[in-house]
C-alpha cells in the first residue's frame, strides 16, 4: 500500500492558472511581440525597421529556478492558435554538433507541415546546402545520416544562393515557426557556441523565430573559456551578437518567494507561522527563486514527518535552510552538537570554533586572531545562535536563562541540565538536537 507522502513538482508549469507570480501580463507582450514580428512589420520596406520576413533570435534571461522553463511552456501556450508553429529543440539531445543541425533542420523541415511532392522539392534544396554544414561542423568525410537518405548527396553549390531558396521556400510554403531552446546553461562550453552558431548562421532562416532561455551569466563564462585568456566580457560580446531580443525574466522579489514559502510550509504543518523576524531574515537570505522554495520544501517534509514533530517545527523550518543554504553556518552547529557529546564542551566548541574559522572564514578573525563582532555575516551568526540556543555570544558560550522572576547566566552544563530545557522540544535542548542531528525517528 503507498503513503501519502506529497513531494513539490520540479516540473515547469504550462497553465498560466498555475503562474503564482502574475507574469500574464510578462507573457502576453512576449507573445505580442513574437506574433506582430511574423505578421505585420514593416510592409513599407523601411530600411530602418526590421521585416516580417528576418530571422529574429530572442533570448530569455533568468538564474537557474527562476522559472525560465515554465515561461517558454506559457508563451507556447499563448501563441497556440494565432496561424504560427511551434516547436521545442533540446541541444543537449545530441553528442555531436552535426547531429545538432541535423535535428534541427529536420525539426523545421516537419514543423513545416509540407505534402510530400513539396517536401521533397524543399529536401532537394536542403540536401544542397550539406557542404555549408560539413564544413561548419568540420566533419566533411561523414554522411548526413539521421536527415534523410537524400542528404547523402555531395554536391556542391553557393551556400549563401542556396540558404536564400530555402528562405524563399519556408516563407512561400510554410507557416512561420516558432523555436524554444531551453536548457542552454547545461550544455558545455564548445557546444553553447556551436548552437548559437548554428541559429545566427546556418539556421537562420526566415520566418523562424528562435526563443532561447539561459542564464546569461553562466552562459557568458563558458564562452569566454572557450578563448586562451578571454575575458567574461568577451563572453557577453559573443551573446550580444547573437540575441537580436535580450529579455529579462522579472525579478519575482524577496516577498513574493517568503509568501511563497509560508503557504507551502502552512500547507505542510497545518497551521500558518506568524510574524518571526528571525525566520523572515533566514528565508531572504536562502531563498532566491522559486526552485529554491520547492527543494527546501521536499527537504523539510522529509525531516518533519521523519521527526513526528518531536523537533519544534519553527526551529526544524531554520535549521533546514541553514543545512540547505548556509552551510558553513550549519558545520558551526554541527561543532555545537559534537561539543555536548565531550566532558568539557565549552573548549571543545570554543576549540572547533576557532580551527573553522581560521581555515574556512579568517574575514571573522582580527590580525590577533580574535572574532570581530563588526563582520556583517558573523552578527547574523551571532542572531540566529542567540535565537536557536540562547547564546549571547557565539564565542564565548553563556546562556542567559529567565526562571520566574530571576534571570540567570548559565554554562553549558548548567543550562544542559536545567529542567525547563530538559523538557523543551525546542532545538536548544541538546537531546533534541541530537534527534535532528541523527534524525531519530520518534517512537
Amino acid at each position: 500500500m503507498k503513503e501519502k507522502f506529497n513531494l513539490l513538482s520540479d516540473q515547469s508549469i504550462s497553465r498560466m492558472e498555475d503562474d503564482k507570480f502574475d507574469r500574464e501580463d510578462f507573457v502576453q507582450t512576449i507573445t505580442s511581440i513574437i506574433y506582430s514580428q511574423i505578421t505585420r512589420v514593416n510592409p513599407e520596406r523601411e530600411s530602418d525597421i526590421r521585416n516580417a520576413e528576418e530571422n529574429l533570435i530572442i533570448g530569455i534571461y533568468g538564474s537557474w529556478g527562476a522559472g525560465k522553463s515554465s515561461l517558454l511552456n506559457l508563451i507556447n501556450g499563448t501563441l497556440k492558435g494565432k496561424s504560427v508553429e511551434t516547436a521545442f529543440f533540446n541541444p543537449w539531445m545530441f553528442s555531436n554538433e552535426e547531429d545538432l543541425i541535423l535535428s534541427l533542420f529536420k525539426l523545421i523541415t516537419d514543423k513545416a507541415h509540407l505534402s510530400d511532392p513539396i517536401k521533397d522539392e524543399f529536401a532537394k534544396i536542403l540536401k544542397k546546402y550539406q557542404p555549408l554544414v560539413s564544413a561548419f561542423s568540420g566533419k566533411s568525410g561523414r554522411s548526413m545520416a539521421n536527415l534523410s537518405d537524400f542528404l547523402k548527396a555531395k554536391e556542391i553549390a553557393n551556400p549563401t544562393s542556396i540558404k536564400r531558396e530555402l528562405d524563399n521556400f519556408l516563407a512561400g510554403k510554410a507557416n512561420p515557426l516558432v523555436i524554444f531552446i531551453d536548457d542552454v546553461d547545461r550544455l558545455s562550453k564548445s557546444e553553447v557556441q556551436i548552437l548559437f552558431k548554428t541559429l545566427r548562421l546556418i539556421a537562420s532562416f526566415e520566418h523562424v523565430i528562435y526563443v532561447i532561455a539561459f542564464d546569461v551569466d553562466m552562459v557568458a563564462k563558458s564562452i569566454k573559456e572557450n578563448y586562451e585568456g578571454g575575458e567574461l566580457s568577451d563572453g557577453y560580446a559573443f551573446i550580444e551578437k547573437i540575441i537580436q531580443i535580450p529579455i529579462r525574466i522579472p525579478f519575482a522579489g524577496p516577498q513574493r518567494i517568503f509568501e511563497l514559502a509560508k503557504e507551502y510550509i502552512a500547507i505542510t504543518l497545518g497551521f500558518q507561522i506568524g510574524n518571526d523576524e528571525i525566520l523572515e531574515l533566514i528565508i531572504s537570505r536562502t531563498l532566491l527563486t522559486p526552485r529554491d522554495v520547492k527543494r527546501f520544501i521536499n527537504g523539510f517534509r522529509f525531516c518533519f514527518y521523519h521527526l513526528q514533530e518531536s523537533v519544534d517545527p519553527r526551529d526544524l523550518i531554520i535549521l533546514e535552510l541553514i543545512r540547505l543554504k548556509i552551510q558553513d553556518l550549519f558545520k558551526i552547529i554541527e561543532f555545537f552538537h559534537l561539543s555536548h557529546s565531550e566532558r568539557s564542551q565549552e573548549s571543545v566548541f570554543t576549540s572547533l570554533l576557532n580551527k573553522h574559522f581560521r581555515e574556512c572564514r579568517p574575514d571573522f578573525l582580527n590580525s590577533e586572531g580574535k572574532m570581530i563582532d563588526g563582520n556583517s555575516d558573523f552578527t547574523f551568526y551571532t542572531r540566529v545562535f542567540k535565537d536557536l540556543f540562547g547564546l549571547s555570544k557565539l564565542h564565548a558560550p553563556q546562556y542567559p536563562l529567565k526562571i520566574g522572576s530571576t534571570a540567570k547566566t548559565l554554562n553549558f552544563i548548567a543550562f544542559k541540565e536545567h529542567p525547563d530545557i530538559r523538557k523543551s522540544n525546542k532545538i536548544k535542548n541538546p537531546d533534541i538536537l541530537k534527534k535532528y542531528m541523527v534524525l531519530e525517528k520518534q517512537q
